[in-house]
């Protein structure tokens, strides 16, 4: 018998038991149980985008060679929706997949600003085939890591799809196959 239990979100992904009941030849019982349970790994309030963010660029681009797409935010609410999203992320889990290969994409790289300053204050870089439209807790996300820096600092990957929905509030398409 195999008994299973809802994820608890930000806390618990897998939770099951087996039990194995099994009568033994001299009579006894042998019982057997095994049970698993998924840690989440949440993501720091560290790691979230700093506050006062009030210019986003927006670039995609063949791994070394300059953009083809270059976009500068700096509407408000457009800026605001960005935001959320990548502090909406969650971290990549510790998960065992396989993942397919694409070959070399364009990769997105999305950079927040600090009014008067030149150096951002977080930087996200991406595939632009990261565009899928699974649910964010699918395990196959962690084939589409977000790397991201907090103030000069390399935070934990992060995943979920940002491209569908930054080429909806910019109006653009982010990737452009050869």
């Amino acid at each position: 018998m195999i008994r299973s239990w809802p994820p608890v979100h930000g806390v618990l992904d897998v939770r099951w038991l087996e039990i194995e009941v099994t009568a033994r030849t001299d009579g006894g019982t042998l019982l057997y149980a095994k049970s698993q349970s998924q840690w989440v790994v949440t993501r720091q309030l560290s790691e979230q985008i700093p506050p006062g963010v009030s210019e986003v660029d927006v670039t995609s681009a063949w791994p070394g060679k300059p953009p083809f797409i270059s976009r500068r935010v700096t509407d408000h609410a457009k800026i605001h929706t960005i935001v959320l999203l990548f502090d909406s992320l969650g971290t990549v889990q510790p998960d065992e997949i396989n993942c397919p290969s694409f070959g070399p994409r364009p990769v997105v790289a999305v950079t927040f600003r600090n009014p008067g300053s030149d150096r951002p204050v977080a930087r996200a870089r991406v595939s632009s085939v990261a565009s899928f439209r699974w649910p964010a807790d699918v395990a196959g996300w962690t084939c589409f890591p977000i790397t991201f820096n907090v103030r000069g600092h390399n935070r934990s990957p992060l995943v979920g799809n940002v491209i569908t929905p930054i080429q909806r509030l910019l109006h653009i398409k982010l990737g452009r196959h050869r």
